[in-house]
């Protein structure tokens, strides 16, 4: 069995090595021959700068289909509209982002912005600008982001390789019908995890395949925040600045993995992969997710509420803002014109244009309108998003230090990857154990010994602490 686990383990963890598309732009911007255009547009922006009169065309790539895509695309071409520049921003909305990057990167065909997960940093290492000089070169600044967040956008050499586009919090959403039907507070939901079991056994209804929980260990985002809040990072740094794998001899791990067990083998968490659609059916008391905060609401009749995670008891919940989060990312494929004209997309997209108040830029649009939590602050301080009682409640306050956002490694870990998939692998494998000790002991042996490997082939053994 081992060996089989570790041939698909490291089937499916492969990195590709790359070389750069081109030599990384400078970060002057491009001169023009027209002087009074020249003039207008420096006087424009308060600053020296020289911009091309011609149109510069950025190519864009993102996986948001849907209603959010449609959204995107609106505030994009209103860009296209109103930005002075004469930049054009020639968005790609498709399912095939990684496909398409992984063969363009390698030949400079890829687009010149793209959004991404946080694993992208260290994934396409050699392929992404550095922007540490974008709060040089434009209005932004670092510390309008919420320093928690935009430390899951370095990269080990301590640059700077994405801003925040999209916090996607883990929550809880919970069926609000069912609640009242078993004689719950539909306005109180579960606070700690031993209220969630107990809720979860109240709500269970075999005889309608209603379900009270609705644990997934196939999500990564979800089962990788639920472990680490029993057991911590998979993988972290020692005091040396060494990296350990956190699986054996992890007492809080293991009773994070015991009540994972407990709730499928209890009969209140269905073993199905199809939990989504069954919760928009009606049928899933509770459910961890992350993404679209307004997702599911009165969506097929059915009543939800949205609040915290729960957390064990005697912790913090306002330490833990767990979570997805995408980032805006500039390829090495993007020249010198291109690279500064996504820099003021950038800015645009985060100040909007001259006079605009914060609330209708297209960062705080994109929250307001579509759900997801802010890691701008200007943003977050806004009128209009503190209002907005689910969106100020999930997050994070914004002189938030003592936050836990990282899921798996530190950030920026070339491990992430690897690790993510090791513990889906691991939590799918436990719920369809015997779920003795004696498994539960060896499956996190198993584990930790491939985590191990992929420290050892990213770092070096001598950077492993056994």
């Amino acid at each position: 069995m081992k060996r089989k686990i570790t041939a698909l383990f490291m089937a499916s963890v492969m990195t590709l090595t790359m070389t750069a598309c081109g030599d990384a732009p400078t970060e002057t911007a491009p001169a023009i021959e027209n002087e009074d255009q020249t003039q207008n547009l420096q006087e424009e922006n308060g600053d020296t700068e020289s911009v091309d009169a011609e149109e510069i065309t950025i190519t864009f790539w993102n996986a948001w289909v849907g209603s959010d895509g449609e959204t995107l695309t609106q505030l994009v071409n209103q860009f296209n509209e109103e930005n002075p520049y004469g930049i054009k921003v020639d968005m790609t909305i498709t399912s095939s982002v990684t496909e398409m990057l992984q063969s363009g990167l390698p030949t400079g065909d890829a687009a010149d912005l793209f959004l991404g997960d946080t694993g992208c940093i260290n994934k396409y290492e050699g392929y992404l600008q550095s922007i540490d000089s974008i709060f040089d070169d434009t209005d932004l600044k670092k510390e309008d982001f919420l320093e928690s967040y935009l430390e899951r956008c370095y990269g080990e050499d301590g640059q700077i390789y994405g801003l925040p586009f999209q916090i996607a919090q883990m929550c809880l959403f919970y069926n609000k019908d069912l609640f009242e039907k078993n004689g719950l507070d539909p306005e109180a939901p579960p606070a700690t995890w031993e209220e969630y079991e107990e809720y979860a056994e109240q709500i269970t209804d075999a005889s309608s395949n209603t379900f009270g929980s609705g644990l997934y260990y196939c999500f990564q985002a979800q089962t990788g925040a639920f472990l680490q809040r029993f057991g911590g990072l998979v993988v972290d740094y020692t005091e040396d600045g060494k990296m350990k794998v956190n699986l054996t001899g992890n007492q809080g791990l293991k009773d994070g993995m015991r009540y994972f067990y407990h709730m499928y083998k209890s009969g209140n968490n269905p073993y199905e992969k199809d939990i989504d659609s069954m919760m928009l059916a009606g049928q899933i008391g509770m459910m961890i997710n992350g993404g679209w905060l307004k997702a599911g609401l009165d969506n097929a009749g059915v009543n939800y509420g949205i609040a915290r995670v729960p957390v064990r008891e005697g912790e913090k919940i306002d330490r833990y803002a767990l979570s997805d989060m995408s980032n805006f990312y500039v390829t090495t494929c993007a020249d010198e014109k291109e690279t500064w004209a996504v820099k003021k997309f950038l800015e645009w997209w985060y100040t909007g244009a001259d006079g605009v108040p914060i609330d209708d830029t297209a960062n705080s649009r994109w929250s307001l309108e579509m759900g997801y939590i802010a890691s701008y602050i200007p943003a977050i301080n806004c009128d209009a998003y503190q209002a907005d009682e689910l969106l100020r409640d999930l997050s994070v306050a914004a002189d938030a230090k003592d936050v836990e956002t990282v899921l798996y490694c530190p950030a920026g870990s070339k491990c992430y990857t690897d690790a993510s998939n090791a513990v889906i692998q691991m939590a799918e494998e436990w719920v369809y154990s015997d779920g003795s000790e004696e498994t539960l002991d060896a499956t996190l042996e198993i584990y930790q010994e491939l985590i191990e490997e992929s420290v050892i082939e990213n770092y070096g053994e001598d950077l492993l602490d056994r």
